[in-house]
C-alpha cells in the first residue's frame, strides 16, 4: 500500500511520512498541504485511487505563523 501511495498526484500536498499502526487503524500519513483545500482534494484522492482503503478518518494540525 506504501508504494502506491507514493505514485499518486498530490497535488498542492505532501506526503511527509506514513506509519504503519495496530488498533481499528492501519495506517497514520502525515501530509502538509498549501492549503486545507488541497489537504480535503488529496484525502480525497487517496481514498479513492489507493488500493485498499475504505475509509479515511481526518485530523487537522493547523500552524499558525
Amino acid at each position: 500500500m506504501l508504494d502506491g501511495l507514493k505514485e499518486l498526484p498530490l497535488e498542492g500536498a505532501t506526503l511527509l511520512a506514513a506509519d504503519t499502526i495496530t488498533g481499528p487503524h492501519d495506517l497514520v500519513l502525515y501530509l502538509e498541504a498549501e492549503s486545507p483545500d488541497h489537504l480535503a482534494k488529496t484525502v480525497q484522492t487517496i481514498t479513492l485511487n489507493a488500493e485498499g482503503v475504505e475509509r479515511t478518518v481526518t485530523c487537522h494540525r493547523i500552524v499558525l505563523e
